[in-house]
């Protein structure tokens, strides 16, 4: 079967409903079983593609929708989702094989630190744009250039928390292993400013919205320091060998969401609102402020959300590992070419090729 969808080329997330959309023809061919059957044994019947997903909970509404929408089926594939509270957990997944993809932050740097291979198809979401700084009103920091003044700053080893604390110390020529750096999950943050513990915490979104509202304000995004935190789908490369069109059926089934999500905006507000349990204030901000990079902007050359060039996808993964490392979260450096090398854009660009009339 053959869909012709109106697919949103389009959606970043700020003001993002007004997105320039193009009429795309999505191809949604089911793979058909090797004998031609259901699980039933009928004759003719389509097979889905089974795959098993990893995501920690998170700002990532359009694996949410897809899945509560069906989109995953739409498109050929038999998804079943696998919840985690951070992103370590994926990286056993992926080393046992309980998983084929994942969508997650900065897990993926230690994984392939530990030589686990994986194959990027596409950006998700930029947590800079949600993630930051937040402080005791009381200490005195206005801004990063400020972190000398902090007495403890929560930092979360090997996650875009610790990777924020070192770009942040660096952009503000400070020395990072002198600062006065506390192991505290994000999620713990507020509680820790209300006990005195930290006055300076660097997390990602909703903990960053959560503590500004519980009065510890955010007062910068990570993008203002040069931070770097990419959310991405990921793949064990020797599943997508075995399965070469999942992955395109992947891109697909994201630019469904999206495209209902443009129609229907309280799509992505009821998903982020269930899924994390959170007040819709913190919803509506993270909605607001946050970046789900569009298809566009990931064959873009010169965007920051590129599959295909060193200030792209690659070189902020190069750059959060040498954070990590510095920090002493790695043992070795990882250098830029293996990140180039597990990057495969052509996912991306097929789907945007077909969605502009291209052959």
């Amino acid at each position: 079967m053959i869909a012709s969808r109106y697919v949103s080329s389009r959606y970043s997330g700020r003001g993002a409903m007004k997105a320039r959309a193009v009429f795309v023809t999505v191809a949604m061919m089911l793979v058909a079983g090797a004998c031609g059957a259901d699980g039933d044994g009928e004759p003719g019947a389509a097979e889905l593609t089974e795959v098993r997903i990893g995501v920690p909970l998170h700002d990532v509404w359009p694996v949410y929708v897809a899945e509560t929408e069906g989109f995953f089926e739409e498109v050929g594939l038999d998804v079943e989702i696998f919840n985690f509270t951070s992103g370590a957990p994926l990286i056993a997944g992926l080393e046992g094989r309980s998983l084929d993809v994942i969508v997650t932050g900065l897990a993926v740097v230690p994984a392939i630190s530990r030589g686990i291979e994986l194959e990027f198809i596409m950006w998700e979401f930029d947590n800079t744009t949600t993630g930051g700084l937040n402080v005791d009103p009381d200490s005195g920091i206005t801004d990063f250039s400020q972190l000398a003044k902090a007495k403890a700053i929560a930092a979360f080893p090997n996650t875009c928390s610790e990777v924020a604390a070192t770009i942040a110390a660096e952009e503000a020529g400070l020395d990072y292993e002198e600062l006065p750096i506390k192991e505290v999950e994000p999620s713990l943050h507020s509680a820790a400013f209300r006990a005195g513990d930290i006055d300076a915490g660097f997390a990602w979104s909703p903990h960053t919205f959560a503590n500004d509202e519980a009065g510890f304000p955010l007062v910068n995004h990570g993008i203002e320091f040069n931070d770097v935190c990419p959310s991405t789908w990921s793949a064990r490369p020797e599943f997508l060998e075995q399965h070469p069109n999942v992955a395109l059926k992947l891109v697909e089934a994201r630019a469904l969401a999206m495209e209902a999500v443009e129609g229907n905006p309280q799509l992505a507000a009821f998903e982020l609102a269930a899924r994390l349990e959170v007040a819709p204030a913190i919803v509506e901000r993270t909605l607001e402020t946050g970046h789900w990079p569009t298809f566009e902007e990931q064959v873009d050359p010169d965007s920051r959300w590129s599959l295909d060039t060193r200030i792209g996808l690659a070189g902020q993964l190069h750059k959060a590992a040498e954070a990590l490392f510095k920090a002493g979260a790695l043992q070795e450096s990882i250098p830029y070419e293996t990140f180039a090398d597990a990057v495969n854009p052509q996912y991306v660009e097929e789907f945007v090729t077909e969605s502009q009339g291209g052959t």
